[in-house]
């Protein structure tokens, strides 16, 4: 936009002077060095987070104001639509919908909220396996971590139908919106799976158990419960300074050796 010149008066001789606003000039009368003019502040609106410029012309014009001020509207409407589609994309499950804590989501609770959203995806779905990367010593995942839960359904899981097979396991990822989810499945035919034992220890008992043991220095531990890798139901936990993975069983906490 031109800008266009304004008067200045000079600060010893008053002279008025022309200049164009952010240029400092000499007064025309007796030489004094006169500090540059500050445009002024054009005129805006905002609307849904959106600043549109006014010019002078519009701010005085009626016509002119009602056109910005639908334009603001509409794209005040559209940011809002668009931030929202980035909140939550689309196939995502959010923690509110799980009634689970969305800062700092229960372990324990995580993996068995998602069990109503997997028997959707086929009635007879279990649990089958999680990874959390980070879990604090009060139970709670890092979701700043990977976090992954899997459920499995054994009618699938036992098809002679590599297609039917290819649907075998949805496996849930964390993040700091809510659990998304992709199918996986078996190259061969897995049969007589069967639902796990409930665990009499949970993860927030262990975890507050080997704090207070001294077991645990550290802020965050990876917990694991996978049947591929495991002869019994235990917990699996990396710690840091510990030579190999512990288990801790499932049945009371104590460790396996």
């Amino acid at each position: 936009m031109n800008q266009q010149p304004t008067e200045v008066v000079c600060p010893s001789c008053r002279q008025p002077n022309r200049a164009y606003p952010g240029h400092a000039i000499q007064c025309q009368r007796c030489g004094t060095h006169v500090a540059a003019v500050q445009p002024a502040p054009q005129a805006s609106i905002k609307v849904g987070g959106i600043s549109l410029p006014m010019g002078a012309a519009a701010a005085r014009s009626p016509i002119k104001l009602i056109g910005i001020v639908v334009l603001a509207a509409v794209l005040g409407i559209g940011g809002f639509l668009l931030k929202s589609k980035l909140k939550t994309k689309k196939g995502t499950l959010t923690y509110a919908s799980l009634g689970v804590d969305a800062s700092r989501p229960l372990a324990d609770d995580l993996y068995r909220a998602v069990e109503k959203d997997a028997r959707k995806w086929k009635s007879d779905a279990m649990f089958w396996a999680l990874n959390f990367h980070a879990v604090r010593m009060d139970g709670t995942v890092d979701l700043g971590s990977p976090a992954v839960v899997e459920y499995v359904s054994p009618d699938n899981s036992a098809s002679s139908s590599k297609k039917t097979r290819s649907d075998s396991i949805r496996k849930y990822s964390a993040n700091d919106q809510g659990l998304t989810f992709t199918g996986w499945g078996w190259n061969e035919p897995v049969k007589d799976l069967r639902p796990h034992a409930t665990p009499k220890c949970t993860i927030k008992q262990l975890l507050a158990k080997l704090s207070a043991e001294g077991v645990v220095k550290t802020p965050t531990v990876r917990v694991m419960f996978d049947p591929k890798f495991a002869d019994f139901y235990a917990w699996t936990l990396y710690i840091d300074g510990a030579p190999k993975p512990l288990s801790f069983s499932w049945e009371d906490c104590s460790p396996i050796k």
